[in-house]
């Protein structure tokens, strides 16, 4: 049996998002806690991480896998997918082309700081 194949994915996330810290906290409660390991990526001190520049982890969530690695509306679908029913329903998103998915994926995380005065941010989910 191949360990590698059952080796948690890596969740890198804006720990300074309410948004995506809320939806961190959500996702810790419906994903099995050796499916996804969760990262900060303020966290990350080196420049270069798993092949991505750490300066990219502050533009997007990354979804960093076995064999590849995901970002954006394609990491948030893969994310939802995990997630099980009826979560998983979001994945039918997947046949909208990734473009136009991203679009609006960069609308809600260019406006993420906004939501934080809505949402409030512990020091434990930083």
């Amino acid at each position: 049996m191949d360990d590698h194949k059952n080796s948690p994915e890596i969740l890198v996330y804006d720990s300074e998002c309410g948004i995506c810290n809320n939806g961190i906290s959500f996702l810790k409660k419906r994903v099995a806690e050796d499916d996804l390991i969760f990262i900060p990526a303020l966290s990350i001190k080196s420049k270069i991480f798993n092949g991505i520049h750490s300066d990219e982890f502050l533009r997007s969530v990354y979804l960093i896998g076995k064999e590849k690695s995901l970002s954006e509306s394609t990491a948030i679908l893969a994310i939802l997918k995990k997630m099980g029913f009826p979560y998983n329903l979001f994945y039918i998103f997947r046949f909208i082309p990734e473009k136009i998915r991203d679009r609006f994926y960069h609308f809600i995380a260019k406006r993420r700081y906004l939501f934080n005065k809505f949402v409030k941010i512990s020091d434990s989910q930083r």
